[in-house]
C-alpha cells in the first residue's frame, strides 16, 4: 500500500537478513490500483462501502511546498480512501502529471520556480489534462488580476489556516460529482 517492498536475504550457516524499502516521496510512483484494492478488502474496508471502493479509484495530486499541509490534506483524503500523489513544488507536480494523470489536483499557488499559476497553466493547455479539476488551496489574498486568471480556470479557492477535514473532503466530494467522478 506504500509502494514499497519486502524481501529476505539468507544464507545457509551465515543467518539472514530482512530488508524493506519505503519511497521518502510519491511523485514518482504510481501506486498499483488492483493490489490497493485488495489490501483494502483484506482490511474489511471495502465489502460493502461502495463510496469507498470509488474512491480508491480516485487519484489525487496535492502540490504544496509546505509539506505540513501536503501531509494534513493526502491524510484525510487518504482515510476516505483516495489514492495520493504528493508534490512539493510545481515543477515535480507537472513531472508527475506527465507520469500519472490525476483525477483532481489541489493545488497552493504560491510556489518557488514554478507556481501553481504555472502548474494550471500547463494543465490548461494541454489536450489530455484541461478537464482535470483544479482546487485551489491558498493562504494569500489574490489581486482582482488573479483572481480573473483562476476564475472559470479551478473550481474552488479555498483558503488556508480555515479548513477543516469536513470543508476539504465536501469540497473534493462536490468537485468529483460536479465531474461524474464520484
Amino acid at each position: 500500500m506504500q509502494n514499497g517492498s519486502i524481501w529476505a536475504e539468507s544464507k545457509y550457516g551465515e543467518g539472514s537478513r530482512f530488508c524493506f524499502a519505503l519511497p521518502v516521496e510519491a511523485e514518482a510512483f504510481e501506486p498499483k490500483r488492483k493490489s490497493l484494492q485488495q489490501d483494502y478488502q483484506a482490511m474489511g474496508v471495502l465489502k460493502e462501502d461502495k463510496g469507498v471502493e470509488k474512491a480508491v479509484q480516485i487519484k489525487v495530486l496535492v502540490v504544496d511546498d509546505e509539506p505540513d499541509h501536503v501531509e494534513l490534506i493526502s491524510k484525510i483524503l487518504r482515510d476516505e480512501g483516495y489514492q495520493i500523489t504528493k508534490a512539493y513544488d510545481g515543477e515535480v507536480a507537472i513531472e508527475s502529471i506527465k507520469l500519472s494523470k490525476p483525477d483532481l489536483v489541489i493545488l497552493d499557488l504560491m510556489m518557488p520556480n514554478v507556481s501553481g499559476f504555472e502548474v494550471i497553466e500547463f494543465l490548461k493547455k494541454g489536450d489530455d489534462t484541461k478537464e482535470i479539476p483544479i482546487i485551489v488551496v491558498t493562504g494569500k489574498e489574490l489581486t482582482r488580476e488573479q483572481m480573473k486568471v483562476l476564475n472559470g480556470r479551478v473550481e474552488k479557492i479555498l483558503k488556508k489556516g480555515l479548513l477543516g477535514g469536513e470543508v476539504i473532503l465536501e469540497v473534493v466530494r462536490n468537485t468529483l460529482d460536479k465531474f461524474g467522478l464520484c
